[in-house]
């Protein structure tokens, strides 16, 4: 959560988009782009980021910079023959702007190779694939959207509904389709009450 970023870091009222996956407002929205979207290894996917490469940092002013880091990712799982295997590379590229303590007020970010990077590792043009992958995140869905966070009744009304809508890609996660809420499902587990909506069924304005 918030209490783990270093203090001074990001700005209270840091605020800026990402594409392909939106806008992010105010501190928490950021800092959960930056620090909570880490790949977790799970199924279909067990990537995870090895290394950050910054092969640019420029800044002719104490205002402004501009950042592209290359993020090299790997399959880390133990029950997998292709444990530690090389993946592939995701780029961003980052334009930043601080305020007058050095802390993050704005950034403007890309990451031109998000979808080719996720398709690279799993088909998910495949039906089957979609129909899997369906199937494994209406669970965590389930499991993490409780009480007052429900959106679903249970897991087969999560996957009937999920199934009737896009799956979409990763150059449009912004939109209502499944492949939106795969990403926001990550979310849920820093701040439910406010990402839960996301993975439901109207997409909470963020799907």
């Amino acid at each position: 959560g918030s209490a783990a970023v270093p203090p001074g870091l990001f700005s209270k009222n840091a605020t800026g988009r990402v594409s392909p996956l939106g806008k992010f407002t105010g501190f928490e929205d950021s800092i959960e782009y930056f620090f909570a979207l880490e790949p977790v290894p799970s199924p279909l996917l067990y990537a995870v980021i090895s290394s950050a490469k910054i092969v640019e940092f420029s800044s002719r002013y104490p205002e402004v910079a501009a950042s592209v880091v290359y993020l090299e990712t790997r399959i880390n799982s133990a029950s997998l023959p292709n444990q530690g295997q090389y993946l592939s590379t995701l780029k961003q590229v980052v334009f930043w702007r601080f305020d007058d303590k050095g802390a993050v007020l704005s950034y403007n970010a890309w990451i031109p190779n998000l979808n080719l990077w996720v398709g690279g590792q799993v088909d998910f043009a495949n039906l089957s694939v979609q129909a899997e992958t369906i199937q494994n995140l209406c669970p965590v869905i389930q499991r993490r959207c409780t009480d007052a966070n429900k959106q679903h009744n249970d897991v087969a009304q999560c996957v009937s509904t999920l199934a009737a809508k896009p799956f979409g890609n990763y150059d449009e996660v912004w939109q209502d389709n499944v492949v939106c809420r795969s990403i926001h499902v990550v979310l849920t587990l820093v701040r439910p009450q406010v990402h839960c909506p996301h993975v439901g069924p109207t997409g909470g304005m963020k799907c």
